[in-house]
Parts: structure tokens; sequence; C-alpha cells
């Protein structure tokens, strides 16, 4: 028996999982051999050992490979499922599906990351085949390394704690939005809103964030001069080249100073809270250590700024939240050690280690730095702290060292507040953490001293729950109505039909009354992408996996029409964004035959999926009894009907209760419409333009209604329209 397989993203509904998946196919020809069984348990048993080398044990997950599913395809899920969890992706459970009369075997892996999963289900293909490719040999898989790679960097190749908080809030959201992770370097980019309304983010940059305010806050230095020229109250700071040099200008500056290297962000790089020179010094060697395998990075020391350290987030260059932040510590019982206190604290499930996305603090450590700065106290590992007493691990408060916070938005005084907004609007970037010394946040920073010691064009927003008070702040929805200010699916509205000579004549009258309407249409169809009835792309840019995202990123769109062929529908689903009208129509079942379904699908199936993918509603255009007993087949729920008016015979003969259009001709150019949808019960006569046909201007009139354009408007515009020269 052959087999032949490929990998590829789905995007929204398809024929094989109503959200976006990534679908392995595997096609199989000819019967199973008795050596293709001795080959397939040689390749489970290799498949288990290789992987054990790093680490992953698939002992604990049997397959039958006596069955009638190909042992590849049983390995690749084996595989997958192996792998999805140490990836730290946490999709859904993976699954065979079989399609006995094309004889295509399906594994289907529904994520919530699709670079990530759709790079680690590639590589799992690749480290199967080459086991199959080389059963004779034993050296590794090449690809083992891959896997390996990919699971000790999956931090770095994942989306960010911030990313998974909004990705989470908006899949329970009515926000429409499009993830643009196709590629791993836009593994963190959505885009909130369709076409005018959007608005992309990047982890939490947005996409119209300055450029230049951006590459100000690179830089530590750069950042502070530009806040100092432009009066805003800074720590003193003082750029070096050496020890000696860091010593003498700290002497100046008066101890304790804070050393930096000018890279880097969550703390990394910041030496705290340094005393005396023997304190720097040590700062100094570990920095220098630190930086070794790095270009040649500036060095600073600055002042230290003594009091409290605060976070106050900016977005849209509006105050939006605020923490304090606490450095990493311990407190005494009176019977346990520092290091005992520290395992103590480690157990509680709020701290998970660093790799760990969804923890709300990290583990604490003991490393070299820490150990520094219980050394200034004059501790160490084994000290017994006495019961109450605080002791601090580390000078520096970030989360990324073991720090925790506590929301404070509320106590912030109006005037420190109007401050970190100029900051915003100076810089002019969308989203901004800045933070700032103080002793006490809820005073004016011109009668208290506070301190911008950072400003944060990326800062980690994540929901903070008060474990004491049962306080929980929902950052992901918060940020997103901030941000999208309450736009909903339908309000940039997409309609969507399969490609015909009936599609193209419904389609141009829908652009006309769109663009009337002032919709702004944007359209994607046979003869490529058209803005406001002007081309904007030809058919060979169009991409033919995904059209619809190219026209709903398009920011100049106020509605989208997207008109596919039928096979497009079937080999790539809906596509990005899904629909809110869809407008089925040449209802008749045929066989529909694609790459995925090489032996045919019926043309049904993805009528379905349509239906099945429309928020508002769907419409059924009818032209005969016989379209009338094909739609019977499907099971849509609350279709609205277009029928012509014979077709209210069919219906008292079915006993329906639809929601329907029914037209007929009166005289030339004159046509009679009843209406059953609720609020626009009635007959209305019609003139008819001669070139557009009863269907498409009633299809025309059905979807209006349905985008709530008052309907004496409608009316009065379809009776206004002139036949063209």
């Amino acid at each position: 028996m052959k087999s032949t397989c490929f990998v590829k993203a789905l995007h929204q509904a398809s024929l094989f999982c109503d959200t976006s998946c990534i679908l392995t196919s595997f096609f199989s020809e000819g019967e199973t051999s008795p050596q293709q069984h001795i080959d397939d348990q040689k390749a489970w048993r290799i498949t288990k050992k290789q992987l054990s080398l790093i680490d992953i044990d698939l002992a604990a997950n049997p397959i039958d490979l006596e069955g009638d599913v190909p042992g590849v395809v049983l390995i690749m899920k084996s595989v997958v499922d192996g792998l999805l969890e140490p990836a730290n992706l946490f999709c859904e459970s993976s699954l065979v599906q079989q399609d006995k009369k094309n004889d295509v075997f399906r594994l289907i892996t529904v994520h919530k990351n699709q670079a990530l999963t759709l790079h680690l289900v590639s590589i799992c293909l690749r480290f199967v085949s080459s086991i199959y490719a080389n059963l004779s040999k034993v050296e590794s898989s090449p690809y083992l390394k891959e896997i390996d790679y990919l699971l000790k960097n999956q931090e770095a190749l994942g989306a960010s704690r911030s990313i998974r908080e909004i990705r989470m809030a908006l899949e329970k959201s009515e926000t429409p939005w499009i993830p643009l992770d196709k590629k791993q370097h836009l593994k963190e980019w959505i885009q909130l809103g369709f076409g005018k309304q959007q608005k992309i983010i990047d982890d939490t940059i947005t996409f119209d964030s300055s450029h230049l305010g951006v590459m100000t806050t690179l830089s530590k230095i750069n950042s502070r001069n530009f806040l100092a020229e432009l009066g805003f109250p800074v720590p003193r700071q003082s750029e070096v080249l050496n020890l000696a040099q860091a010593i003498k200008r700290a002497d100046v500056m008066g101890f304790p100073v804070v050393l930096k290297a000018d890279i880097g962000a969550y703390g990394i790089f910041v030496h705290s809270d340094l005393r005396n020179p023997e304190d720097l010094k040590r700062a100094f060697r570990l920095l220098a250590k630190n930086l070794k395998d790095r270009q040649a990075q500036k060095v600073f020391i600055e002042e230290h700024i003594s009091g409290n350290i605060y976070r106050l987030e900016v977005v849209e260059k509006s105050y939006f939240d605020a923490f304090h932040m606490i450095p990493a510590h311990i407190t005494g019982d009176g019977s346990h050690s520092i290091k005992e206190l520290v395992d103590i604290e480690n157990k509680s499930p709020n701290r998970v280690a660093k790799n760990d996305n969804y923890g709300l603090y990290l583990k604490l450590t003991l490393n070299e730095e820490d150990l520094l700065n219980l050394k200034k106290e004059g501790l160490g590992p084994s000290d017994i702290p006495k019961q109450g007493q605080r002791v601090l691990l580390s000078s520096n408060s970030n989360w990324s060292r073991g720090g925790t916070f506590e929301r404070c938005s509320s106590n912030v005084h109006p005037d420190n507040i109007l401050l970190v907004e100029r900051i915003a609007k100076c810089l002019d970037i969308g989203i901004l953490g800045i933070d700032v010394a103080s002793s006490d946040i809820s005073k004016s920073y011109l009668e208290c001293p506070l301190k911008v010691i950072e400003v944060n064009h990326t800062p980690t927003m994540v929901s903070y729950i008060n474990a004491e008070t049962g306080e929980s702040n929902d950052i992901g929805n918060r940020l997103i109505n901030r941000l999208t200010k309450g736009i909903e699916y339908g309000d940039v509205p997409v309609i969507m039909t399969k490609e015909s000579a009936k599609s193209q004549e419904t389609f141009d009258l829908i652009e006309m009354a769109l663009d009337n309407f002032d919709f702004s249409p944007g359209r994607t169809g046979p003869s490529g992408i058209s803005i406001n009835g002007k081309t904007w792309s030809t058919f060979h840019e169009v991409q033919q996996e995904n059209p619809s995202l190219q026209l709903l990123r398009n920011p100049e769109i106020g509605s989208a029409l997207v008109e596919r062929p039928i096979q497009n529908f079937a080999e790539y689903g809906v596509g990005a964004g899904g629909c809110d009208l869809a407008i089925i129509h040449d209802l008749k079942e045929t066989n529909i035959s694609v790459s995925l379904f090489p032996k045919g699908v019926s043309s049904l199936s993805i009528d379905q999926m349509l239906a099945n993918s429309a928020r508002l509603k769907t419409i059924i255009v009818l032209n005969s009894y016989e379209e009338w007993s094909t739609f019977k087949k499907l099971d849509i729920e609350t279709p609205l009907v277009i029928l012509p008016k014979e077709g209210e015979q069919w219906i008292r003969e079915e006993g329906s209760s639809i929601s329907t259009l029914f037209w007929n001709v009166k005289a030339d150019h004159q046509i009679e419409v009843l209406s059953s949808l609720d609020h626009n019960q009635g007959t209305h006569t019609l003139n008819t333009p001669k070139m557009f046909s009863p269907i498409s201007i009633l299809t025309v009139i059905a979807s209006l209604w349905l985008l709530k354009v008052e309907n004496q408007s409608i009316m009065t515009w379809i009776n206004s329209l002139k036949e063209s020269p």
C-alpha cells in the first residue's frame, strides 16, 4: 500500500471542522501487505525510541497497527498528540477521520496558535516520513533535532502571555477579529475589526504607533533623554565605559545607584540598590558576564530612587491601569530557613516555571544575583528569618524576576495620570507601560517626588486576580473594548456566495447598492479584487487559499463581497472572517472533485458549510420545484427563501414556516413582491430595470433589509435605477 500526505491550514469553517484547524491528509492506494504490517511495527519501535532521547514518552499511548487505519496515520497521530502539550500548545485532541469513499484519512488538529501548530505538525510529518524511509538504518532522524529545538524554544516560538490573554478574550467576545499568524514572524499579529474599523496589534504594539516613538523606547538612554528634554521628571543618568569610570561617576552621583545595560526588557540587565563600590563591582562583573555573547552594549549608572515602583498603563493615549510592583521576597516564620521558605512559596499554584505562559507569577530562585542581594542584608540561604520579617530576594521588582503585583488603579492621583498620558502623546505610542518610582502614588508628582524610570512600548498585560481579596481584572476584554470601541460583527458586513453567472449579476447589483448606501464595498471574484468599483488587484494577485483575508485587511472597505468557485470552497473552506450573509443559489446536487477529494464530494456539503458559517442569515434563491426539493435536503436554521409565486403552494404542502420573499411578474419591468419578514411584511410593487433579473433584485432587497437599511430608501433606489446605455 502506498500513502501520500500533506499538511495545510484551513481558516474558519471547512468541510472538516467548524473552526480553524491544521489538516493532515493521507491518501492510500492498494491493499495493506503483511510486509507493511512488519514495517509499521518497526517504525513504531524506532519512533518511540528516538523520541525517548528527548524525554518524550509515547509508551503510555499504545496503538493498534493491525486494524484498518494505515500504520503511518496512527504513528503520526501518536507523535502529534505526544508533542502538543510539551510544546505548550494545549490544542484540542487530534482525531483521525476516515473517508472510505476516497480512501483518505484525515488528522485534524484544532489550534490556538496557527503558526506554531502548523510548524509542529509539519515537522512531525517529516520526522515520521524519514523513519519509514530509513527503516534499515540505525541513526536518528535529522528531524529529531528540530523537534527538540521547538520544545526547548516554544516560549520564544509561541505567542506571548499578552497575546494569549487577548485571544482567549476574543474567542468569547462578539468582536470581529482575524489571526494573522500564518507565518512564524507574524505569530503575535492579530487584526481587530474588519476593513475600515481594523486595528492591528503585534503583542501589545498597535500598528499605528509611531515608529520613531517605538525606536526611542528601545534605548533606555534615548528614552530618558527624550523625556528629560520635554521636562518630565527622570533620574540622573551617566553612561560609563568601564568599572573604574562607573565607580567614579557613582561617587559623584552618590550611592546607592542602579547599573543598567542599554538593552533588554523584563528587568534583564538591571542591578538596583547598589550601596557601595563593592556592590557596584559585583554587579558590573555579573552584567559583563551576562552581556558576553552579545554585541557591544552601552552601560550606564543611574541614581537609585527610593520608594515604591508602579507600572502605569496607557492605552490609546488614555490611562488604563496601575499596579504596585513588588520585588521577589519571602516572609519569615521563625522556624524555616530562607531556602526552605523559597521552596514552600514555589509550591504555590500561583508560581510557575519561566516557560509557562499561563501562570500568575514565576517561581522564586536563589541564583547568583539573588545571593548578592541577600549578602547586602547580611543574610544567606540557610539563615532563619524572624516571624513576620520580610526578606527581599531581589531589588528588582519585575515579574520576570519573581516579582508580584497589586492593582492600585483607583489610587493614582489625577496629576500622575495626566503625566503618563502626556508621555504617551509625546511618544505617539498606542500602548505603553510607564514605570515610575514614588513613595506615594496617591499624591501628585508636583508635591511628592516621582521619577519616570522606564517606558515600555510592549508591556506585558494579563488578567489580575488578587488571591486575598478575590478582586479580578479582565485585561483581555477591557483592552479589546478600549482598542475597538465596541465594534461588532456586521458593522463591516461580509456577504459570501458561490461563483456563477447568476452570482455575477447579483453581486454587480449588490455592489451598486452598497456603494449607494455608503457601505464602501470591496469585492473579490473572478476578475480579482475591487474597492468601490475600481480594480485593486488582478486575479493573479489574489491568494486563492484565503481571498477573504486580503479583502478584510484592506483599510478602505466598509463591506465585503466574497465570490468564490465552489471548488475553492471545497479545497480551502470558508476563509478568514467567515460571513454575515450567505447567498446560496443554483441548488443542485453534483459531485465536486478537488485535490482534497479526488473522487469527489457532494456540492450540498459546501452549501451546508456556507449556511452554517453565516452569522446573520442565509438567503436561499430558488427558481424551480426541483431546487425546492434539493433545498429540503439541507439543514439550515431560519433561512430567508426567495421563490417565484408558485412557491407558496410548495410551502403549504410541506407545512413549512420559513421567512420568504415571493415574486411575480405583473407587467414589463414591474414585479410584485410578497414578504413574510416581520419588519417588512406585505406586498410591494417595484419598477425594475431590464438589465437585472427579478431574482437579482429581490436578493439585493433581502440583503439590504437584513443589513437594516430603511425600507423606503431601498424601494426608492430600486425604482430609480436606469438601464445602462
